[in-house]
């Protein structure tokens, strides 16, 4: 569809919730005359048009006045909020999540409850942020059980995230800058040692051990034994383990497992693993790339629990290509006899940099993308798994969300705490990012850089900017 606008004023806006209704066309935005699309000006006023053969047919206009803007309700949400309103009333179309186009929701909730009562937030977001009833209630039932975690967090406390950007291969839906082992083995040595050395200095500008450490990437258990050892190995003189609330490894793809790297975990203090399916069917699996032999997988999954790691997470993703909601039954059969402690289900996001947004329209399984969801929806309550984390990405099918569920008594600390930014995060390594919250609400972030090159050959300089935004953290 062309879109005519009328300036550059709020592009980036009308782009992402013109995306929500039209995900699987191509939107060509314009700055010329059209004869059939829609005309946006968002100068002083809002005015929608929809022009057919030059002419209008349907149109909406939104005075400053009229809106009631307020603090969380500015200008780029009132131009969400327009085009919204243009599209339920003249094509029918709704946006289950209104005008959140963020990926933090649950953050939005929390900043509401501090200001008005249940019933008053519930109404804001169903009358000024068009958020569906659904949603709204997810959101508040997500934002209650956080809320026993969030009263619990010290002032002086961080979590540590540490990046293993090593992988066995890599999926066709993946955009991160992960390095494939078998053509990158000498770099992990020297990695190894940029990351101990990062974490000691850190530290020791903290004064003081985190409250969780989460090691992701990549696929931390691509490293071979003796490399993981020496990693773990170190940390555990850098940090008290003993005196960790949680510790995360993801052990994402079963190719990377042995009993001896579980037994490795186990033996340094690693309370939860994340083993990722991502889906059982096997010809998924193959048109996506991933390396995955579902037995072992299951075999893998029982050693860990003979072992009794006290959390194990499994990840799914919906929409990926070919797959139908028979299919992912079928998956959610599986994970239902295995039973997890939790369960984290993303729906697919198109990313640019990944193999999968070249080669597929993904036309269909946008359709299927919702009915899965609210399968996945239905699945967990019978399953008795709460929903305690939930964000959204840009380009995800069926504008859904991901959503982290628990058993009771097994919720991961370190999702919340880095989610929804109540704690500082401190990450390490290549890539990874950090968060340092200040006292006057505002949040300063950092990013280690994206290539191994300049991660290693720059290690002093990024060690130096982070010693100093965690000084200033401290004071400010």
């Amino acid at each position: 569809m062309k879109i005519k606008l009328l300036s550059e004023k709020n592009r980036l806006e009308i782009y992402e919730t013109l995306s929500i209704f039209m995900a699987t066309e191509d939107i060509e935005i314009t700055f010329d005359d059209i004869d059939e699309g829609l005309v946006i000006d968002t100068e002083g006023e809002i005015n929608i048009s929809y022009l057919e053969e030059g002419k209008v047919k349907y149109n909406l206009i939104k005075r400053e006045e009229d809106l009631k803007l307020d603090s969380h309700f500015g200008f780029k949400m009132a131009v969400k909020y327009s085009i919204i309103k243009f599209f339920e009333k003249y094509f029918k179309k709704e946006a289950p999540w209104g005008v959140l186009t963020g990926i933090r929701p649950v953050k939005v909730v929390r900043s509401l409850m501090e200001e008005k009562s249940e019933i008053g937030t519930m109404e804001y977001l169903k009358e000024k942020l068009l958020i569906n009833n659904e949603n709204i209630k997810l959101l508040l039932e997500i934002s209650k059980i956080q809320d026993e975690i969030i009263r619990d967090i010290k002032k002086d406390s961080y979590s540590l995230y540490v990046n293993i950007p090593f992988c066995t291969g890599r999926c066709s839906y993946c955009s991160y800058s992960t390095l494939i082992l078998e053509k990158n083995g000498e770099k992990v040595k020297p990695y190894i040692e940029a990351l101990i050395k990062e974490m000691k200095i850190l530290k020791r500008s903290y004064g003081y051990n985190p409250t969780s450490i989460y090691i992701g990437g990549g696929t931390p258990t691509s490293l071979k034994e003796n490399d993981l050892r020496r990693l773990l190995t170190e940390m555990g003189k850098i940090f008290d383990f003993k005196s960790l609330q949680e510790f995360t490894v993801e052990a994402g793809r079963e190719d990377s497992l042995t009993k001896e790297k579980l037994e490795i975990l186990k033996d340094n203090h690693v309370s939860r693993l994340s083993l990722n399916p991502q889906s059982f069917k096997a010809e998924t699996l193959e048109k996506i790339g991933r390396k995955q032999d579902n037995d072992n997988l299951i075999k893998m999954y029982n050693v860990a629990r003979d072992m009794d790691f006290s959390c194990i997470n499994m990840d799914l993703i919906i929409g990926l290509p070919g797959e139908d909601l028979n299919d992912f039954n079928n998956t959610l059969d599986v994970i239902k006899k295995l039973n997890p402690d939790n369960l984290t289900v993303h729906t697919l996001a198109i990313k640019k940099g990944s193999k999968i947004m070249q080669e597929n329209s993904m036309k269909e399984e946008y359709l299927e993308a919702e009915k899965m969801m609210q399968r996945a929806l239905e699945f967990a309550k019978k399953e008795n798994y709460l929903p305690y984390y939930l964000y959204r990405q840009k380009r995800i099918l069926g504008n859904l969300e991901n959503i982290g569920f628990a058993k009771k008594d097994k919720i991961c600390k370190y999702n919340i705490y880095m989610m929804e930014e109540v704690q500082d995060v401190l990450g390490v390594g290549m890539g990874s990012a950090s968060k340092f919250l200040k006292s006057n609400g505002l949040i300063e972030n950092h990013r280690n850089y994206l290539n191994m090159r300049d991660y290693l050959g720059k290690l002093d300089e990024i060690i130096e900017e982070k010693e100093n935004l965690i000084e200033k953290g401290s004071r400010s």
